[in-house]
């Protein structure tokens, strides 16, 4: 696929115009749960913090599943609907909104995690959270930028990426930085 002049293929998720940060260090920020700081090891740190929570109650989750029984159920699709469903995840912030017409799905969107805490600038100029958490990381070796991998897979630990680097009075340079 050709994006000519493209800037990035992600969408610039916003809430009343401003990039949000989600996931766990996110939580546990606005739960005063975690203050110790916004960085990338803060937030791989609240990671951490999460899983054993998790790991702390899922015993007690397990005893309450009751085996044999279908969750599931015949639905009659509509002639015309819409609808959204939001949930938090483990990874952060997630969203679906649909349209049904003629009994078939006429729009579907989905905001990701991935898509909240990897957005780009916007038409405004206004960086995503990992845009702006890049700007001025300091980098050992321009040529393997390993510390800019760090940041944005203390977004989401899964990601491989692509990153443009710019240092002044230096061209441009493309490097792919892969898990």
């Amino acid at each position: 696929m050709n994006k000519p002049n493209a800037y990035t293929w992600i969408k610039a998720a916003r809430y009343k115009g401003i990039p949000f940060e989600t996931g766990p260090l996110a939580r546990q920020w606005l739960s005063g749960e975690y203050k110790n700081g916004i960085s990338a090891l803060d937030r791989t740190i609240a990671r951490v913090l999460e899983a054993k929570k998790v790991a702390e109650v899922i015993n007690t989750l397990i005893d309450n599943v009751v085996p044999n029984i279908s969750l599931q159920k015949k639905y009659d699709i509509p002639e015309r609907s819409q609808g959204k469903g939001l949930i938090d995840t483990t990874r952060g912030s997630l969203g679906h909104w649909l349209k049904i017409n003629n009994r078939v799905i006429s729009f579907y969107q989905i905001i990701t995690p991935s898509t909240w805490n990897l957005s780009p600038h916007d038409v405004k100029n206004i960086r995503g959270v990992s845009e702006q958490a890049l700007i001025g990381t300091p980098i050992q070796d321009p040529g393997n930028p390993i510390e800019l991998g760090r940041v944005i897979r203390s977004y989401d630990p899964c990601v491989s990426c692509a990153t443009h680097v710019y240092a002044p009075g230096h061209e441009p340079k493309y490097i792919e930085v892969c898990p």
